[in-house]
């Protein structure tokens, strides 16, 4: 329980009194109080009562409040006196101060009263805890004389305004190889090289010399031999002088050692962090408490402050962290180590990565587990290559595939044309021919004959794009013609089919002019329509067009068998078709899509799909408008 505290009121007014008891207890609950309004009471409560501060109104009936700080500062000068009246003049305030008023509060700023109160109560606990160390100094100098010389520490006194040395003991003077003698006609800066000197003023000007102080010095002995000293310094009087008593502990043997130590610490780390695998070290917890720039960048970190105190669960949120510490809690209870483990981890930012692992227990002398130091060399490219390897291996085996696949289709298309050309034109040479048949048989002929030269076109065309030899013809090309034009050239084609085809609501859009080679656009909707057509048994084909900001954008759509979008990338390869199979329904050589999109990357455009599979198919391709 808290002393109380007591406090004595000069004051004639009760309401006055009420008002100063209730701003104190604000400020402190343990109080009690004691009112007087004359001097008589007031003499008698200070020899009696010895209250802990006094607070008194400036003007009272018999007497006032100068007069009761005068008898105050007589009877019981320790004890904090506060003059509280209604108004003041400055030379009555200075007059207050001088006769040892600790503080006065005008009755408009009543509210001040409380923290006055308080500060005048810790000061004066401050005043009385010196002057009991002082006494207690004073009463114990003899026996602080005899530990001052006697003690194995080095210590001396010097005097805070000339750095004089006031005193010092036989371990200084041992220690620093001059004699007493010598040290009391030195000062504190024949000790110091000259840089300390410069930092010894410095501090003298900035630090409180009351103030228990310490700090790493260099110093110097009577030899020239520089020494850093560890020293706790403290405020003292000593033969009525401002000192401060030093204790000295040389710390240059521990110095050299850490320095040593700190050299080869950042010689350690230095190839910790250059070495081109993965290091770090966890404690017992899994917690990582070292990692080298290594183990850094395949976590994805950017700074070693990012990782440290954190395990494999709190660096990778997900299976691979339950997995990597789950191995660090088994290495850690079991002692196995852990050697040339391939594992797979994504770091913070998703990226993959593959390390070769080895992790071995950190032991002490007793042989308790305490951690464990981790080795990883990174073993991404290797398994990119391999992977890369495997998929070259397969996508050769797949061009292979596809490339027999090709070739087989490719026999069977130009076998097919060849073989009804021959057969017919062998009938119109039969002597048995009827005439009534030639007209058919020639357009037979001629029919496969087209379909014979179109696929031979197409591979010449794809071979001169494979070798970047198909030259372009740019002009002036409307799309609303073209649009026209294929309707014109194809419509025949699908009413034979049973289908529409049609020209969207751009059939009434304004028309776009655009620069481009037209034998290439016409050849690029002849593969694409002609494919719509085929794959529609009912429905429609449509086509059209509009801008793309600044491209043009055509589409060609039908209701036809659609395309299961896995196929959506692939039909657009070389040799590439959703059916290889040899009793496919529908016949084709596998080149017109990929002529197509090279064709469009080519004139500086883009091609893509749109598809449900047994609903729709819907291309669409962009063409420059600026001339290309």
């Amino acid at each position: 329980m808290d002393k109380l505290i007591r406090v004595l009121l000069a004051e004639d007014e009760l309401y006055d009194a009420e008002l100063n008891i209730r701003e104190i207890k604000k400020m402190l609950s343990n109080v009690v109080f004691e009112r007087v309004d004359n001097k008589i009471a007031f003499i008698k409560m200070l020899e009696t009562y010895f209250p802990d501060i006094i607070i008194s109104d400036y003007n009272m009936p018999s007497f006032d409040g100068l007069t009761a700080l005068k008898i105050a500062s007589d009877l019981c000068p320790e004890i904090p006196f506060i003059i509280v009246t209604g108004s003041i003049n400055e030379d009555t305030a200075v007059e207050c101060m001088k006769a040892g008023a600790t503080d006065y509060v005008l009755k408009d700023s009543l509210k001040r009263l409380g923290s006055s109160v308080q500060n005048a109560l810790e000061q004066s606990k401050i005043r009385k805890e010196r002057i009991d160390a002082f006494e207690t100094i004073k009463l114990n100098e003899a026996k602080y004389r005899y530990m001052f010389h006697n003690n194995p520490q080095p210590m001396w006194i010097y005097d805070l305004e000339t750095y004089k040395f006031l005193e010092v003991n036989n371990a200084a003077a041992k220690h620093y190889g001059f004699s007493k003698e010598e040290f009391l006609t030195m000062n504190l800066k024949d000790v110091l090289p000259s840089f300390e000197i410069e930092k010894l003023v410095k501090n003298s000007e900035t630090f409180d010399s009351h103030l228990n102080l310490a700090d790493t010095w260099i110093h110097k002995k009577k030899n020239g031999e520089l020494i850093s000293v560890e020293i706790v310094s403290y405020f003292i009087i000593f033969n009525k002088r401002n000192a401060r008593h030093v204790l000295i502990n040389d710390v240059t043997e521990r110095k050299k050692t850490e320095e040593k130590l700190i050299h080869e610490r950042k010689l350690l780390r230095t190839l910790i962090d250059n070495l081109p695998v993965t290091i770090y070290v966890k404690d017992a917890e899994g917690r990582k408490i070292i990692a080298n720039r290594a183990d850094l960048e395949v976590i994805g970190a950017k700074t070693e402050v990012e990782v440290l105190g954190k395990t494999d669960l709190e660096l990778f949120r997900n299976d691979i962290g339950v997995r990597g510490y789950a191995d660090d809690k088994k290495l850690i209870e079991t002692g196995i180590p852990v050697l040339n483990q391939e594992e797979y981890f994504f770091d913070i930012n998703g990226v993959q990565h593959w390390l070769m692992t080895s992790k071995i227990p950190l032991t002490e002398e007793n042989g308790k587990i305490t951690g464990l130091v981790g080795i990883g060399h990174n073993i991404t490219e290797q398994k990119k290559m391999q992977a890369e390897l495997i998929e070259a291996k397969e996508k050769a085996e797949e061009s292979d595939r596809l490339k027999s696949a090709f070739l087989a289709n490719m026999s069977h298309e130009i076998r097919t044309p060849l073989n009804s050309i021959i057969g017919f034109s062998e009938l119109l040479g039969d002597p048995d021919f009827d005439p009534d048949q030639k007209t058919d048989f020639i357009t037979h002929i001629v029919d496969n004959g087209n379909s014979l030269l179109m696929i031979i076109s197409d591979i010449m065309d794809f071979s001169m794009l494979e070798a970047g030899q198909l030259k372009l013809r740019p002009e002036q090309i409307s799309a609303k013609k073209i649009m026209n034009e294929l309707l014109n050239e194809f419509e025949h084609k699908a009413e034979l089919r049973g289908i529409q085809l049609r020209i969207d609501d751009s059939a009434n859009a304004p028309d776009i002019l655009f620069t481009s080679d037209i034998y290439r656009i016409k050849q690029i909707f002849n593969n694409l329509i002609g494919n719509a057509i085929k794959f529609t048994s009912e429905g429609f084909v449509e086509i059209g067009y509009k801008t793309a900001g600044e491209m043009v954008e055509f589409h060609i759509k039908d209701s036809g068998i659609g395309i299961d979008p896995k196929y959506h990338q692939a039909i657009f390869e070389r040799f590439r078709q959703v059916d290889n199979t040899k009793t496919r329904k529908y016949g084709g050589n596998g080149l017109g899509l990929a002529i197509s999109k090279n064709l469009i990357q080519l004139l500086g455009g883009n091609i893509w799909l749109k598809s449900e599979l047994g609903k729709y198919s819907d291309f669409l391709f962009t063409i420059p408008i600026n001339k290309i």
